[in-house]
């Protein structure tokens, strides 16, 4: 009996069907095991998968922090390049939090000082008697978004993009910015000058305790001593032909005959007591002065090298650092120093209309709109290299900024150590301990 034609017509349907699904299912799993950039083995990954056995680690924290499930867990594993920080592979998820009696409880997230991981894969996790596990927190600070953005990477190519477009365009852009930034330049400092009799006159007494600190902090005798062998030996040395020069030009001038008879006279009875005095000012006045000035630039220059030569002098600049580390780090400093920027910049009404009319101002504007032409292609340019591009799509760098500063995602995460001591395995029922750290991406 040979089959109708409705029912060949469903059995080709189904083989249709099912290899189309099968398809369908096979290049799905594709994408979901495959690795960028090299050639897998789907079969063999899936089998894995299936396969694999997970396994839970208990952690103990030195104090309750937040945590969620789902935070992500990483162990570390040797990195192939010599030198090169270790390598973090994920290998699992924050499971449970634990109470005091090591009870899990029924919570997605909060403050605990207990949790338990999850372990996809015990095959990819070997812990060793002496394993810890850190606790890696992403800090809410802009330092951080810096750092996690400009890597070692692309900061040469950054300053590339930059001196590329400096060297083909820096003399036309600096023709046009360079008045702005001197007439901006200008209003600060002027503002500055108004502003500094008052707040030094409201803040007297905190700098008066400045002051106090300063004299507390400067030892007398080894500043002393500090002139003396390192400073005071420097001008000698440059100050000794100059002033050589003077004096011999001085004593060729100096009328030793008209001095002798004054002070013969000045002897005598019932005479002036200051006849020598009045005519060595009047010498000094008509003779040395202009001298001295004649030498003002030699003595300007002298007293320029005395200073740079002191400056490069690894004893001075010592002395100098640890008493302005000493000085900034002091709270009182701090809190003058951001009452200063308040009141003479951000409270200011006189600055905002300076600034206003700059903003505001034809000249200006028309010089942005210019310079704009050679600086905006150079911004995007190292805005694809540090944020991404349509073609290559967003930077990991970037993806990481956003997902824990916008998002707030993957601000914490357990990275495990397996310990120095492969004879050994960790024993059933042992907590690891976590040591808790701020990221640093570099």
């Amino acid at each position: 009996m040979k089959p109708s034609s409705a029912a060949l017509l469903r059995a080709t349907r189904v083989i249709i069907g099912t290899c189309f699904w099968l398809a369908v299912a096979w290049w799905g799993s594709h994408l979901l095991t495959e690795t960028r950039g090299q050639e897998t083995d789907t079969l063999d990954q899936l089998i894995t998968y299936v396969s694999s056995q997970g396994m839970s680690v208990e952690v103990e924290l030195p104090h309750a922090h937040f945590l969620e499930l789902g935070d992500a867990v990483y162990i570390e594993t040797p990195s192939t390049k010599p030198g090169a920080p270790p390598k973090l592979v994920w290998v699992g998820e924050l499971e449970a939090l634990l109470d005091d009696e090591g009870n899990e409880r029924p919570q997605f997230f909060g403050a605990a000082t207990r949790a338990k991981l999850r372990i996809h894969d015990r095959r990819l996790v070997q812990l060793h008697e002496n394993a810890s596990a850190r606790l890696r927190l992403v800090p809410d600070a802009f330092v951080w978004v810096l750092d996690t953005l400009l890597t070692d990477e692309n900061l040469p190519l950054l300053a590339r993009e930059w001196n590329d477009t400096m060297l083909r365009h820096r003399e036309e852009i600096f023709r046009r910015l360079t008045p702005i930034a001197r007439d901006v330049i200008r209003d600060v400092e002027a503002t500055v000058q108004e502003s500094l009799d008052d707040f030094l006159e409201r803040h007297r007494k905190e700098i008066s305790a400045l002051t106090r600190v300063l004299q507390e902090e400067i030892d007398e005798k080894k500043i002393k001593n500090l002139f003396e062998e390192e400073i005071l030996p420097l001008g000698e040395e440059k100050f000794r032909p100059i002033f050589a020069a003077i004096s011999k030009e001085v004593w060729e001038k100096l009328p030793l005959w008209s001095f002798s008879w004054r002070l013969a006279y000045e002897a005598l009875p019932l005479t002036e007591n200051d006849y020598v005095l009045a005519a060595w000012t009047r010498f000094a006045e008509r003779e040395m002065r202009p001298l001295m000035l004649k030498r003002m630039d030699d003595i300007v220059a002298a007293t320029k090298e005395v200073g740079q030569e002191a400056l490069s002098n690894s004893q001075v600049r010592a002395q100098i650092r640890l008493l302005f580390l000493r000085l900034t780090g002091h709270p009182t400093f701090h809190s003058v120093a951001q009452s200063f920027l308040k009141e003479v910049f951000l409270d200011n009404g006189r600055f905002h209309e300076r600034m206003l009319r700059h903003v505001r101002s034809p000249g200006v504007l028309q010089a942005l709109s210019a310079s704009s032409a050679h600086i905006e292609p150079m911004l995007r340019r190292m805005g694809d290299i540090v944020f991404g591009s349509r073609q290559d799509g967003i930077t990991r760098e970037f993806t990481r900024v956003l997902r824990a500063q916008i998002l707030r995602k993957d601000r914490r995460r357990f990275v495990l150590r397996s310990g120095t001591n492969p004879e050994t395995q960790l024993p059933a029922g042992r907590r690891l301990p976590v040591t808790i750290e701020w990221e640093n991406p570099k």
